[in-house]
Parts: C-alpha cells; structure tokens; sequence
C-alpha cells in the first residue's frame, strides 16, 4: 500500500477517534487541575490500526513516573497520571 494510501486510512478513520479520546484526556486533566493532589487515571485508547504512518504506536503508560506521565502532569499542574490498569 503506498504511504499516501496509509495516510489518508489513519486521517479518515483513526484519527478522529484519536483526537476524541485525547480531547476527553485534556478535559480530564483540566477538571484534575482545580483539586489539588488528584492522582488522575485514564482510560487506555482504544485499540487502532495504527498503520505507522500518523499514529505513534506509544500511549501514556500505567505507571505514574514514566517519563510522558509525569511531564503531561506537570502540564496540567495535577500530581500524577497514568493509564488505569484493566481489571
């Protein structure tokens, strides 16, 4: 498949789900932020094609001081974030 063809896949049917699932994170982050030391937990995205063209294959990880978590955190002014582990 060319790139072109993989490009446009991603853009018109994961990137929309990808952008609702991080705009719903901002907004969990963002009500997070004005109660002071929340641990915040997200859910995981959800599985996409991931066609390695748009999407990175990485998400925030389930431990709290991985690297992306805590930066993302400190963003947002909140304490921690991570992904919530699945029961």
């Amino acid at each position: 498949m060319l790139s072109s063809a993989r490009a446009y896949l991603d853009l018109l049917y994961d990137a929309p789900e990808y952008a609702r699932q991080w705009n719903y994170r901002f907004g969990a982050l963002r009500q997070a932020s004005r109660t002071p030391h929340v641990p915040l937990q997200v859910p995981p995205l959800p599985p996409l094609t991931n066609r390695l063209t748009f999407l990175p294959p990485d998400d925030l990880s389930t431990v709290y001081g991985f690297g992306v978590n805590t930066r993302l955190a400190t963003w947002f002014g909140v304490d921690s974030v991570r992904v919530a582990v699945p029961h």
